[in-house]
């Protein structure tokens, strides 16, 4: 859900939409405020394509792998891009490496 995530979800579903089923995955439903603030700066119709749908987002922590195998499995997926990551605030390296 955060903002290279959605360009690429955006990119991949306009430029090869019959190729690939693709979806989003994030541990929140909330978007950073960061990517808030970029989105003020996109033209109305490019708003409308930056929210991932409903029906090709899912809700999960990308730490927990028993999820992760199991919507991997029900959603029949080959490729993963991982671009999850911590905040950059996060001072723990534990979290920082169990992340990436």
């Amino acid at each position: 859900s955060g903002l290279i995530g959605r360009q690429i979800f955006n990119h991949l579903n306009t430029q090869v939409p019959r190729k690939y089923d693709v979806y989003g995955l994030d541990i929140t439903t909330d978007v950073s405020s960061r990517y808030e603030l970029e989105k003020l700066l996109i033209s109305e119709t490019d708003k409308q394509r930056t929210a991932i749908p409903q029906d090709r987002f899912v809700q999960c922590n990308v730490t927990n792998r028993e999820e992760l195998h199991r919507i991997i499995g029900e959603l029949k997926i080959d490729i993963v891009i991982h671009l999850a990551a911590s905040s950059p605030f996060e001072t723990n390296v534990d979290n920082l490496l169990r992340v990436n």
